[in-house]
């Protein structure tokens, strides 16, 4: 874990010279930590040979890896651009294509045997791969020459009609363990590289990397987003698989991507934000329970991208709905892609922690039906909550597309036509909240 940097170092030795209890206290704790060293010393592998893990292991545990990352990964928009299919060439912008940033820093860093580039699972496939740096991961800071390389390949690109994708988000300098993020904003120097792209190319996909939330507002203005996470050792195979069409992605988000970092319940209390500024040291927590989805659900704030969220290459047609348990229920896949429908049909939905009026009872997630319109956005959104055993209207709002949803108190039959998000887990349970098209 990383040190205190030399923060109260004087306090504790002006403690230990004044205060011999103090000095009797701090000797226990070396000398349980010496016993527990001196016990367990035995336990250390000297032999290097010993050490080493068979390659068929290595194997499987990597293809675990990619099948991980392959069900993590998030489609947060696609205008028509994924999947690829069958293409003979491809270009690639960012560093992070060649060096693909795959787990967090500080003490949860691990040393792999085997990181495979996104270069390589491309030329795997038999494309051809053409790159362009773009930026460097290292730096904040404008690169001219880099820019001037990778904004001529994406204007041949676009005569050529190569697909393009730029490879962007939290590099290891941006957010890390031991210190606070500077800025919710994406590097700048991806910022100025990707508005320029987008001058001359419009059709870009969008490779997002972060281990938290960013702006995500340019990148959003891509033909399509794909956000990786962190995705270990083998990310790159898996976005490969789901880039080119050979697997359906089904990750959903793990938090909700807001718009601003003002949007966010501990904004003006946390790191340099507003006062805090003047005792980075004092931190309040005054957000309670009200943190993630709780928070803007309860409070309408509106976010980006939702709690849950997530977009599939293929859609379902429902027939013969009903809330109700039983096996009954058909579902049949009408779109052009193989896909695993995973959700119980239950009548109850149960809301997060609350008391009063609120209607907030449990600690457990609310049900949200998401109208996504054509770029993603969760303006309006309807949500669900249980109240003396029916379904009952919470807000019913215009979506981009001038699509309105409707929850009917007592309905027992629902259509879903619009294609909406439903699936959201609580503990091990899965819901499905059916929605009637007016």
């Amino acid at each position: 874990m990383p040190d205190s940097c030399g923060n109260h170092y004087d306090e504790i030795w002006n403690i230990a010279a004044t205060n011999p209890c103090f000095m009797k206290k701090l000797e226990c704790s070396v000398d349980r930590i010496e016993r527990l060293t001196d016990r367990y010393k035995s336990n250390v592998i000297q032999s290097r040979g010993k050490k080493n893990i068979p390659d068929p292991i290595r194997e499987k545990n990597h293809k675990l890896a990619e099948q991980i990352a392959e069900e993590s990964i998030v489609l947060l928009k696609n205008d028509g651009f994924f999947p690829l299919g069958e293409i003979k060439e491809i270009l690639m912008i960012g560093e992070l294509a060649d060096k693909p940033r795959i787990q967090g820093g500080g003490s949860s860093h691990i040393h792999t045997t085997r990181i495979t580039s996104f270069i390589e699972q491309f030329e795997e496939y038999g494309i051809k791969v053409r790159y362009a740096r773009g930026y460097k991961n290292t730096s904040f800071k404008r690169d001219a020459k880099l820019e001037k390389e990778a904004i001529r390949k994406a204007i041949e690109a676009k005569e050529y009609d190569i697909p393009v994708l730029f490879f962007g988000g939290l590099t290891d300098i941006a957010e890390g363990e031991g210190y606070d993020r500077e800025s919710f904003d994406l590097p700048k120097n991806q910022i100025l590289l990707l508005k320029k792209l987008l001058e001359g190319n419009d059709k870009i996909g969008f490779l997002s990397f972060g281990g938290s939330p960013y702006d995500m507002e340019l990148p959003s203005k891509c033909k399509a987003l794909l956000h990786l996470y962190l995705g270990g050792e083998a990310v790159a195979g898996a976005c490969v698989k789901i880039i080119l069409g050979l697997s359906n992605p089904s990750g959903k988000l793990a938090e909700s991507i807001p718009y601003s970092e003002k949007d966010v319940p501990s904004y003006g209390y946390f790191a340099k934000q507003e006062g805090q500024n003047r005792h980075l040291d004092e931190v309040e927590y005054r957000e309670s329970i009200f943190v993630g989805y709780r928070y803007y659900d309860t409070f309408h704030v509106p976010v980006r991208y939702c709690f849950g969220y997530g977009l599939s290459y293929t859609e379902f047609e429902y027939a013969d709905l009903h809330i109700k348990t039983g096996d009954d229920e058909k579902i049949q896949n009408r779109g052009q892609e193989a896909a695993i429908f995973d959700g119980n049909l239950r009548s109850g939905i149960d809301p997060p922690v609350g008391s009063g009026n609120s209607g907030l009872q449990h600690d457990l997630p609310i049900g949200k039906i998401n109208a996504a319109g054509e770029h993603g956005d969760q303006g309006h959104d309807d949500v669900i909550h249980k109240g003396s055993g029916d379904l009952t209207e919470r807000t019913a709002d215009d979506d981009a597309d001038g699509h309105i949803h409707h929850i009917a108190s007592g309905d027992k039959g629902f259509e879903l036509s619009h294609e909406a998000f439903f699936l959201f887990g609580c503990g091990h349970r899965k819901h499905l909240l059916l929605v009637k098209k007016s």
